[in-house]
């Protein structure tokens, strides 16, 4: 805990915009299973749940915020405009959700430069996400046969 700790008080945005513009990155910090994300230098992301038939089309941004302590952090906030619910928060679809990106970057375990798995040009998942963690190769390798 010390080191999410010592991530989220040291992340500066800059760090964090470098982190996850123009990547592909999967997160294992949801106890539903992974999600994958490609984050577009442009401000949009396109998102891969567990359980979801389709890609969701939404934005990403880095900002400085509140942190759980009260004391400023940098946060990745992510939202999904056409969705009723977001999908991690379950919050309005179209509100942000933040969180200190220090505590959101120790759960992505792997990150890749550009939108390997084609995800800013689908609608529909590859595949239906399940548990179990893939890589990133791994995931591309099915997806693309």
């Amino acid at each position: 805990m010390r080191q999410i700790d010592a991530a989220n008080a040291t992340i500066t945005p800059q760090q964090a915009q470098a982190f996850l513009s123009g990547k592909t990155w999967r997160s294992t910090e949801s106890s539903s299973g992974q999600h994958i994300h490609y984050s577009a230098p442009d401000g949009r992301d396109f998102a891969w749940f567990r359980g979801q038939e389709r890609i969701l089309a939404g934005e990403w941004r880095i900002e400085t915020g509140p942190g759980s302590k009260g004391q400023p952090v940098t946060r990745l906030c992510l939202r999904y405009p056409a969705e009723a619910a977001h999908p991690i928060s379950k919050a309005a679809g179209g509100q942000w959700y933040c969180r200190a990106a220090g505590s959101v970057f120790h759960w992505i375990p792997e990150r890749a430069n550009g939108d390997v798995l084609g995800l800013a040009s689908r609608t529909q998942a590859p595949f239906e996400l399940h548990l179990t963690n893939l890589t990133i190769a791994q995931l591309k390798a099915r997806a693309n046969p």
